[in-house]
C-alpha cells in the first residue's frame, strides 16, 4: 500500500509525503517491494538532497554487498573491458599509421608489419569480449542463484497468513524478475557504466 502511495506522491511532486511513505516502509520493515529507490530519490533530490544521496548510497552499497563474494571475477571482468576499450581506441591510431606510413609513403614493409600488428591485436581484443561476456555471465548467475536463494529462505520463514492474502503467482513473478534485473543490473548496467567512463 505504501508503494502506491510513494507512486501518487511522486506524480503530486510532494517530496515531504514521498520521503514520509518511504520511512514508513523503512521503519516497519516491510522490504521495498515495489518501491523504486530511484524514483524516490529522484523526486526528493531537489528537497533533500542528502537524502537522496543517501538513498543511493545504500542502493550502491546493498549492489556491492552482492558482488562482493565474486570480486575476483569483478576484477577480471573490468580488466577484460578495459583491454577492449583501449584496443578500440588504438585501433584509430593503427588506421593512422596504415594510411600515413604504409599507403602514403608506399612503404609496403611498413604496411605489412602494421597490418600483422592489427591483425593480432584483433585476435586479442576478441578473447578479451570472450572473456568480459562470459565473466558478465556467471557474475550474473552467481549473484541470481544467491538472490533467489536469500529470496527463498525469506519465504520459508514467512507466516501462512502471508500466504493466504498474497497470491503465489505474484511470489514468483518478483522473485524472478527482481533477481533477474539485479543480475542485469551488477553485469551489463555495471558494463555500461565503466565503458562510458
Amino acid at each position: 500500500m505504501a508503494d502506491k502511495l510513494i507512486g501518487i506522491a511522486i506524480l503530486e511532486k510532494k517530496p515531504d509525503q514521498v520521503l514520509h511513505w518511504y520511512d514508513q516502509i523503512l521503519r516497519k520493515g516491510f522490504g521495498r517491494y515495489g518501491v523504486n529507490d530511484d524514483d524516490v530519490a529522484a523526486a526528493v533530490q531537489s528537497h533533500a538532497p542528502e537524502r537522496a544521496v543517501n538513498i543511493w548510497k545504500s542502493k550502491a552499497e546493498r549492489l556491492i554487498a552482492q558482488v562482493k563474494p565474486y570480486y575476483l571475477r569483478v576484477i577480471g571482468f573490468i580488466l577484460a573491458i578495459a583491454l577492449v576499450s583501449f584496443l578500440d581506441s588504438y585501433f584509430t591510431f593503427l588506421s593512422k599509421r596504415i594510411i600515413d606510413e604504409g599507403i602514403a609513403a608506399k612503404n609496403f614493409t611498413a604496411l605489412r608489419q602494421i597490418l600483422f600488428q592489427y591483425g593480432a591485436l584483433i585476435l586479442v581484443q576478441a578473447a578479451a569480449v570472450f572473456i568480459f561476456i562470459y565473466f558478465a555471465g556467471i557474475l550474473g548467475e552467481k549473484v541470481q542463484y544467491d538472490l533467489r536463494k536469500k529470496l527463498f529462505n525469506h519465504l520459508q520463514r514467512l507466516s501462512l497468513s502471508y500466504y493466504n492474502v498474497t497470491p503465489v503467482g505474484w511470489i514468483m513473478s518478483r522473485v524472478t524478475s527482481d533477481s533477474d534485473r539485479v543480475a542485469s543490473l551488477v553485469t551489463w548496467r555495471f558494463l555500461d557504466f565503466i565503458w562510458q567512463l
